[in-house]
């Protein structure tokens, strides 16, 4: 039996909380949320043993068992993927540039705090990939 893309969702939603999804329609969310998903399968492909390209986008499944361990890494990379909007904001950008006040409130701090948990997030996936790809011996997969 394949692996729900459902279970690569849940472990993505129980990191994050995202009040903007209220305005959202469930067919967008759910479109939303399998962008997220496809943007992680080509983050994680080169190195996964699986073939994660293997998936039904009808029955929402992948057609291959994925280890929770993948899943885990999937889902991480959603929520890199999900962070950088917020990080590569021009609206956000525009108000730290234009500030004068560089406060613990201000547009600039807060921008300079996303730009630190993304970055933050990037290494934790690039860490989970590293320790993913050390233990299937697949050490000349690694990324940078």
């Amino acid at each position: 039996m394949g692996t729900p893309f459902e279970n690569i969702y849940a472990r993505c939603r129980g990191r994050i909380r995202d009040y903007d999804k209220e305005g959202y329609t469930d067919e967008l969310f759910a479109q939303a949320e399998q962008d997220l998903l496809e943007a992680a399968i080509d983050d994680f492909s080169d190195i996964c043993i699986q073939d994660l390209t293997d998936y039904d986008t009808e029955l929402q499944e992948f057609n291959i068992a994925l280890s929770r361990k993948e899943q885990s890494i999937l889902a991480l990379s959603m929520i890199v993927h999900w962070l950088e909007p917020y990080v590569y904001n021009s609206d956000a950008l525009k108000n730290a540039m234009s500030t004068k006040d560089f406060s613990v409130f201000s547009p600039a701090k807060l921008l300079e705090q996303m730009k630190d948990l993304l970055q933050q997030s990037e290494r934790k996936l690039k860490a989970e990939m590293n320790g993913y790809s050390f233990r299937v011996n697949s050490v000349s997969a690694l990324t940078e």
